[in-house]
């Protein structure tokens, strides 16, 4: 069994890839999010370098419905079978309100909005099945996040060989009330917050963790105006998705709202479930070498983990993972924003490497005073992907 991963050069964004080499089979390939707002082709190189040596894809995981993790999804899937393709539920009043709040948005991103099936379909693209995690609320489950930890939770646990996941029976009972289009959907899944799968039973774990953080801005008002609109012209959540009420959008949200909305994403621990050799690759054939039990990775999308409590839970969760992981992702491109300051359980866990996506200049992305707070506690470790630097390693 062998790995090997890479953050893409893309720029202001995230494309996470990886190979899983297992049994006699072809590797089990992995993506985790792509997309970018950086100009240029950088984004579509690196999608067309990527799919020259592949004619598949088992998982693809959109972290969050932002245009920065997510431009580049029709380019990857066009022409190629796509096994599993997992990505949060959002409510079709959060979708409105991700649209109100960004004048950028072209129809490509408010088609993928408006129904993500729909968008993955038309494509062309052979799908497996289409899987739809809700986040947990800490309103729900004050003193429940840690069954993520358990590691022989069977009930949690289902092989990624197979597509017959355990679905979440009240989860889909809400989307389907909030969006009654996914009925029609034969392929379409809803799993809890907390799902766990592998790879052969033994051979690679996969930990979803999926949080509203206690500060996500409160949508009530905007939904109310939203909805007093509807019923002034007889309309619907999906009639809203229509460029005719964009404007609209915007100026409910900019009444309403007027805050950043990025603060929750679907964050993903992967790693061996054996001890195995981690090999940072560092350019003409030098590597680092790290200890076997330091070989799994934490992907955290743009998570909000800045308050005491968002972080702890989010450390409660992946606690006897944090101990195994040899490159942790910095959410939200190192943005002060998102970030818990250390010194805390990060650097208490020895993590090896800080991976930052970030487009090369930007002003905020990462923030100066996130890189001298891990340079103060976690030195040497820190790992820069953006337009002109990739990320690679071997397991």
């Amino acid at each position: 069994m062998n790995g090997k991963f890479q953050f893409q050069k893309v720029g202001q964004g995230c494309f996470y890839t990886g190979e899983i080499g297992y049994k006699y089979h072809k590797p089990f390939v992995m993506v985790y999010d792509c997309g970018s707002v950086t100009k240029g082709t950088y984004l579509n190189d690196a999608i067309d370098d990527f799919k020259r040596d592949i004619d598949k894809i088992d998982l693809l995981i959109i972290s969050h419905l932002h245009k920065d993790h997510f431009s580049g999804i029709k380019r990857l899937m066009q022409g190629m079978y796509v096994k599993t393709i997992i990505l949060p539920y959002l409510p079709l009043i959060k979708r409105l309100a991700l649209i109100g709040s960004d004048n950028s948005y072209d129809q490509d991103t408010v088609d993928f909005l408006r129904d993500p099936h729909a968008y993955f379909r038309s494509f062309g693209s052979e799908i497996g099945q289409i899987v739809f995690i809700e986040p947990d609320s800490i309103k729900k489950n004050d003193n429940n996040l840690n069954r993520g930890n358990n590691d022989s939770n069977s009930e949690k646990q289902t092989d990624f060989d197979s597509l017959q996941f355990q679905e979440d029976s009240d989860f889909k009972q809400r989307a389907l009330e909030d969006d009654p289009r996914l009925d029609n959907y034969e392929e379409v899944s809803f799993l809890p917050y907390n799902s766990r799968f592998t790879l052969g039973n033994s051979i690679w774990e996969f930990l979803f963790y999926h949080r509203e953080t206690k500060k996500l801005t409160d949508l009530s008002d905007f939904e109310s105006a939203i909805r007093n609109y509807m019923r002034m012209h007889s309309l619907n959540l999906v009639d809203m998705f229509e460029d005719k009420h964009r404007s609209v959008l915007q100026d409910f949200y900019k009444t309403h709202i007027n805050k950043n909305l990025n603060y929750t994403s679907i964050c993903l621990y992967h790693g061996p479930m054996v001890n195995k050799r981690f090999y940072l690759y560092r350019g003409r054939n030098f590597y680092d070498f790290l200890n076997r039990d330091k070989s799994g990775t934490i992907l955290t999308g743009d998570q909000f983990l800045k308050t005491k409590i968002d972080f702890n839970f989010f450390c409660d969760y992946f606690q006897n993972k944090l101990e195994k992981t040899g490159i942790f992702q910095v959410p939200h491109h190192g943005s002060a924003a998102n970030w818990n300051p250390m010194s805390n359980r990060l650097n208490t866990a020895n993590i090896p490497y800080y991976a930052i996506n970030h487009g090369f200049g930007r002003a905020k992305h990462p923030s100066r005073n996130v890189l001298n707070n891990i340079n103060a506690h976690a030195r040497n470790s820190l790992l820069f992907n953006n337009e002109f630097y990739y990320i690679r390693y071997y397991i």
